[in-house]
């Protein structure tokens, strides 16, 4: 008996990944959240956000970094996707959310904002 509800418990814990999929929605909590500059590297408080994921690309909810933002999902493989743009990546695989942006800009009156803002994420599937 006790091996017949081991073998139910990991199949439910199966089904529970395996069929995670497109219009699901995740809930993340960061790990890391880093900005490194030419002169610094500052670590931020830990924060949540959620994102909607669809076949063409991830609508985060408000507050936070990501508030409202959307970016492009470019390749889709069951709990393992990936995309952004051309300053931008992110990876989802088996829980993990990792994103990096790259910013070099100069404007008017300003310094040089050599950053990357790196983020690493746990997130739960609901």
């Amino acid at each position: 008996m006790k091996k017949i509800s081991v073998y139910i418990f990991l199949i439910l814990m199966f089904f529970n990944v395996g069929f995670a999929a497109i219009n699901d929605i995740y809930y993340c909590e960061t790990d890391k959240i880093v900005k490194t500059t030419d002169q610094e590297s500052i670590e931020f408080k830990s924060e949540k956000f959620k994102f909607k994921r669809t076949e063409n690309n991830l609508k985060f909810g408000s507050g936070g970094f990501f508030s409202d933002y959307e970016t492009d999902v470019l390749l889709n493989s069951g709990e393992y996707f990936w995309g952004g743009t051309e300053w931008e990546r992110f990876i989802y695989y088996e829980g993990k959310f990792v994103f990096a942006n790259l910013l070099n800009t100069h404007g008017e009156n300003e310094n040089p904002r050599n950053q990357i803002i790196s983020i690493v994420a746990t997130c739960d599937i609901f």
